[in-house]
C-alpha cells in the first residue's frame, strides 16, 4: 500500500512522501520558470527547492521536474543561463543553478547511467535548439538502474517536453525496494 502526503506551492512545486517497499521516499516535483521572462525569480526558485530538499535528509529523496536549464551540458559541466542575466546578478544565478544542477548529495540520475561521450538526450526544442531540461535526482542512498527520456509524445507533438522515466534502488543493488520517478 502506497502512502501520500502533499503540500503544494503557488511556484508550481509538489512535495509527497510515498511508502515503497516499507520504506518512506520523499520525492519532489518542480516547474521552474524560465529565466528569460521571470528573471530572478528563476534564481529564488532554485535556492528555495535546494533549501526544501536539504531541509530534511532523513529519508531518501527524489526530486524531478522541468527546470527550463541548463543553458548547455558536456560530460563534465554544464552551462546556466547566469550568462544572458544583469551583471550583477550573474554568480548568484550560476550559483543557483549549480546548487541544484550539480549538487553532490543529490546527483543527476541521467548523469550517473550515461556513457560518457554519448550525445545527452532532447527533452525540450526552443526556437529550434534542442536542450535537456527535465531532470531526476536522487540522494546517495537510492542507486539509479534505468533512466530514460520517452520522446514519442515530442514526436507526435503531444506535449513540448519528453518524459523522463527512472527506477532505483535503495542502497545497494542487493537491497530490497525499488521507486520509480516519473517527471515531465
Amino acid at each position: 500500500m502506497t502512502t501520500l502526503t502533499r503540500q503544494l506551492s503557488p511556484e508550481k512545486y509538489l512535495a509527497a512522501t510515498i511508502s515503497v517497499g516499507g520504506h518512506d521516499v520523499d520525492v519532489h516535483n518542480a516547474h521552474l520558470p524560465p529565466g528569460s521572462t521571470r528573471g530572478v525569480i528563476k534564481v529564488h526558485a532554485f535556492e528555495a527547492i535546494r533549501r526544501r530538499i536539504e531541509s530534511d535528509n532523513s529519508r531518501p529523496r527524489i526530486l524531478c521536474g522541468d527546470f527550463n536549464t541548463p543553458r548547455s551540458e558536456a560530460d563534465g559541466d554544464v552551462e546556466t543561463w547566469a550568462g544572458t542575466a544583469e551583471p550583477s546578478l550573474r554568480a548568484r544565478w550560476d550559483a543557483a543553478e549549480r546548487s541544484v544542477l550539480r549538487n553532490p548529495d543529490m546527483p543527476d540520475a541521467y548523469r550517473q547511467l550515461r556513457t560518457l561521450g554519448d550525445p545527452f538526450p532532447v527533452s525540450h526544442t526552443t526556437r529550434g535548439i534542442s536542450r535537456r531540461y527535465d531532470h531526476i535526482y536522487a540522494s546517495c542512498d537510492l542507486a539509479p538502474t534505468r533512466c530514460e527520456y520517452l520522446t514519442e509524445p515530442l514526436e507526435h507533438r503531444l506535449s513540448d517536453h519528453a518524459p523522463v522515466f527512472a527506477c532505483f534502488m535503495r542502497g545497494s543493488p542487493t537491497s530490497a525496494g525499488t521507486a520509480r520517478a516519473f517527471a515531465s
